[in-house]
């Protein structure tokens, strides 16, 4: 479960492609897994549900590296 703060929860559970958002339920075309003794999130949706624009989400192939940008800052 992650919460934003700002009262919104998300609920991800391991081997399904449903997250749940406030008690929504949102298809994913993947699912959260367990491998090697880590907990491996669908990044993509769970920062949708976050809120967060795909524009704002970008996948760098070359490098296995996500960036999101949003207005205070940019993480990678």
């Amino acid at each position: 479960t992650i919460e934003d703060g700002s009262g919104k929860e998300i609920r991800v559970t391991i081997g399904q492609q449903q997250i749940y958002v406030d008690n929504r339920v949102i298809s994913m075309d993947t699912q959260a897994v367990i491998r090697d003794g880590y907990t491996y999130l669908p990044m993509r949706a769970v920062l949708n549900a976050l809120g967060f624009d795909d524009s704002n989400i970008v996948w760098n192939e070359r490098e296995k590296s996500v960036t999101i940008t949003w207005e205070e800052a940019t993480q990678v």
